[in-house]
């Protein structure tokens, strides 16, 4: 049995109605004009970081949550 690494599959911005191989980022079939649905963002490579989407800036990361408060101490009575 053999077992290969996942090879990112090459997206293809297919037009639903003309079957025209239309460009990644496009939004309107450059043949028919049909409304092309949108592709999905691209996976992570496996032992890497997925990439950035450009315009937007980093998110950071979720800070740990700090414990409650304690309660004070009630005054000693005498």
């Amino acid at each position: 049995m053999c077992f290969r690494p996942a090879v990112p599959q090459k997206k293809e911005n297919k037009c639903r109605k003309c079957n025209k191989i239309n460009e990644p980022v496009a939004e309107i079939c450059v043949s028919c004009g049909e409304r092309l649905v949108p592709l999905p963002p691209p996976s992570p490579q496996p032992g890497g970081v997925a990439p950035h989407p450009a315009g937007e800036p980093p998110k950071p990361a979720p800070a740990e949550p700090k414990p409650p408060p304690t309660p004070p101490k009630p005054p000693e009575k005498k």
